[in-house]
């Protein structure tokens, strides 16, 4: 066997490590954040944010025309519109409505759940998202060991738990992270649109 051959052996064997290796701690990471969604069975509600984006998400209602959606001083899915006070981004609410109306779960006491996992999905693909961005700035033995932590993160799992936009929050900012070193990095105009996506 050649050296080249040896050479093209190795890096396919490392390749195949690091892909296991990467999708234990995702598998790893997904039990923490997904164990026991229901922990409260549906009863408490204790985080303010979650019960009042639980209510605010059971307000608004899918407008009737694309029209009445811009129009924010009549739309139905504009909270303030629906007798409620909301200050943070609209897109963990429409996510939530939209999962929830697709599986049936739009009441009260079941919308939270689905805001629950969505949360752990989008914490999920923090943890992923940070295994990219170390191994872009440092090397792969890097990016395995930020993931590896943020997988184990106490804050983050609790976060999962809740139906908050704490973790929507957290992997769109690592996102704009990314497609700003695009920009720097000279990649053209689809780093300015990745960029514009992931911050607003």
């Amino acid at each position: 066997m050649d050296r080249s051959t040896q050479t093209k052996k190795h890096s396919s064997t490392r390749t195949v490590a690091l892909l296991l290796a990467l999708v234990a701690i995702l598998v790893l990471g997904a039990g923490f954040r997904f164990f026991n969604v229901n922990w409260d069975e549906g009863t408490y509600h204790i985080h303010p944010d979650e019960r009042h984006t639980a209510m605010v998400v059971t307000a608004i209602q899918w407008p009737s025309s694309v029209g009445e959606y811009f129009d924010t001083s009549h739309s139905s899915l504009n909270p303030r519109n629906a007798d409620t006070v909301y200050f943070y981004g609209t897109l963990p609410l429409f996510l939530t409505k939209f999962v929830g109306t697709a599986i049936g779960q739009t009441g009260y006491d079941q919308i939270h759940l689905v805001g629950r996992v969505l949360s752990g999905l989008f914490d999920l693909g923090t943890v992923l998202l940070l295994f990219f961005l170390a191994r872009r700035l440092f090397d792969w033995r890097v990016g395995l060991a930020a993931s590896f932590l943020l997988a184990l993160t106490v804050l983050n799992i609790q976060g999962s738990h809740y139906f908050s936009v704490d973790t929507f929050l957290t992997f769109f900012v690592a996102l704009t992270i990314w497609f700003t070193l695009d920009l720097i990095e000279g990649r053209g105009w689809p780093a300015f649109l990745g960029l514009g996506v992931s911050m607003g």
